[in-house]
């Protein structure tokens, strides 16, 4: 029970633990006034907010970091139908019952995202309703040893809120008086997005890479091997489906005027990059693939990093072309990409503060004719989505 100057409060929900879009959020708030309440001033609502904070002195004086917070989702529940809301007064001591029931919407109110935007898309997936993100949210699960992966000071948090107000006599300024919550932990499933276009220069992913290959007794150049990955289709993830996993398939292309035997690819060793952006200030774009020079002033990436399970790869079915010039081989090659299970996987999204992607970075080891007790790398990054 949580006790407060003008009234003891209970807030009771279901025991469900987590809450998707549409699901129904149903629950009892017991309430006994203790000084002398007018039903209209009471207010109950489910309410969702995200806040950032984050340091960004650029001198030796100790400040508090920088903090934006942006409510973006308030819904009133309607407490004119109570038996007591036509009461002048509550009566001090009495018990009374407000119970609520609450729809979790799939979109928040268009007009809360009001900044700025380079297209249509960043607005409409800003409008998205956002997971739950955080420590706090943590809590809320029943497993409270699972990795969120969010960074420290970044928290989208969900609750049923009830607040007492009063109106200022010389002013007629509502403020509250009293206040309490009760933390809701949300899991929306998300619309898959088409395949990212990724521009050339991306800091964060890589879809193709071309490789001189030098080998032979003598060490020379014998060709360019190339390897192209493709961006697999979105993982459809919940907390009781199992272990998340995907396959990314990779073609590989050698071509050589030296006559040499394609590469002998060893083994690709895929890791797992978990992106957080956040920002004091909306962003106008998609923040993993937007031009460094409009970004915000303050924004900042937390970027987790989890090696997966080796893939052991038999020789490869190569495909031979022969030209007058020289000669291609293409083979192409599945993947498969098995997550940690110990960790919480948010959906792919984007908000005005706070986005989460994530990315697989695939490194292909093999070894070359006349060298073969040396090992090469080339390296692709895939964007990975999760609804």
């Amino acid at each position: 029970m949580l006790k407060k100057p003008c009234a003891d409060v209970q807030l009771f929900t279901d025991s469900q633990q987590s809450y998707g879009i549409h699901d129904r959020i149903e629950g009892m708030i017991s309430f006994i006034p203790r000084h002398s309440i007018a039903p209209d001033q009471l207010s109950l609502t489910f309410e969702g907010t995200t806040t950032v904070s984050m340091d960004t002195n650029e001198t030796n004086i100790p400040l508090p970091p920088s903090a934006a917070s942006q409510t973006f989702l308030r819904m009133q529940q309607p407490l004119t139908e109570l038996p007591f809301w036509k009461s002048a007064k509550l009566e001090i001591g009495s018990s009374y019952l407000l119970p609520f029931e609450f729809i979790v919407p799939a979109e928040i109110p268009h007009n809360v995202c009001r900044h700025s935007h380079r297209h249509e898309q960043v607005h409409w997936e800003h409008c998205q309703l956002a997971p739950s993100m955080g420590q706090q949210s943590i809590r809320q699960l029943k497993d409270q040893s699972v990795d969120g992966m969010a960074p420290e000071g970044i928290d989208i948090m969900y609750s049923i809120c009830l607040r007492v107000f009063e109106s200022c006599h010389k002013t007629g300024a509502i403020r509250t008086i009293a206040e309490w919550t009760r933390p809701v932990h949300i899991r929306p499933s998300r619309k898959e997005r088409a395949p990212l276009l990724i521009p050339q220069d991306s800091r964060y992913y890589c879809l193709g890479k071309e490789k001189k290959v030098i080998g032979g007794w003598c060490p020379r150049a014998l060709g360019t091997l190339s390897v192209k990955a493709a961006q697999p289709a979105a993982i459809q993830w919940h907390p009781s489906s199992g272990i998340p996993a995907t396959k990314i398939t990779a073609n590989l292309q050698y071509t050589t005027t030296a006559q040499s035997p394609p590469p002998e690819l060893q083994s690709i060793h895929p890791r797992l990059d978990i992106l957080t952006f956040f920002s004091l200030e909306p962003w106008p774009d998609f923040p993993d693939l937007i031009d460094s020079s409009i970004c915000p002033y303050h924004n900042g990436l937390n970027v987790r990093t989890v090696s997966l399970q080796p893939c052991q790869l038999g020789p490869l079915e190569w495909q031979t072309f022969n030209s007058k010039e020289s000669t291609t081989y293409t083979a192409s090659v599945q993947v498969p990409v098995i997550f940690p299970n110990e960790m919480a996987y948010i959906p792919t999204f984007v908000s005005c503060l706070v986005a989460r992607t994530y990315s697989v970075k695939l490194s292909f080891l093999y070894r070359v004719e006349g060298q073969w007790s040396r090992t090469s790398k080339t390296t692709v990054i895939v964007p990975v989505q999760i609804c």
